[in-house]
């Protein structure tokens, strides 16, 4: 028996909107909530035996915009969480160019991508 599995990025958040990082936190705009509906009537159309979402507000909120639509179960699950951004991230406007802080950490972290001890 073939599997499909189907990755779906949760849809705009207030943070992705305002260019903001905010971690775990943050809903869904209006548009992201509308991205969530239609990507819903979408998956009426398939096949789906169950939603993974991590714990994340943003994602939990799209997963469960489709679970309505679709009246499948969702499993929240820590394992599918975003790669941790430093919390001098957090409430700081993504741009390196304009705010050394993120710069200097944003050149940190491309440096020691690989490295597992960093």
């Amino acid at each position: 028996m073939v599997k499909k599995l189907f990755l779906v990025r949760h849809g705009e958040s207030e943070a992705n909107a305002s260019g903001v990082h905010l971690g775990s936190k943050g809903k869904l705009s209006a548009q992201g909530r509308r991205q969530a509906k239609k990507l819903a009537i979408r998956f009426r159309k398939i096949s789906v035996d169950l939603i993974l979402a991590s714990d994340y507000e943003r994602s939990f909120e799209t997963a469960k915009i489709i679970s309505l639509k679709i009246r499948k179960k969702i499993l929240v699950t820590k394992l599918l969480g975003e790669q941790r951004s430093p919390k001098e991230y957090l409430g700081r406007r993504y741009e390196p160019l304009r705010d050394p802080i993120i710069a200097r950490i944003a050149a940190l972290r491309r440096k020691h991508m690989n490295d597992k001890n960093w």
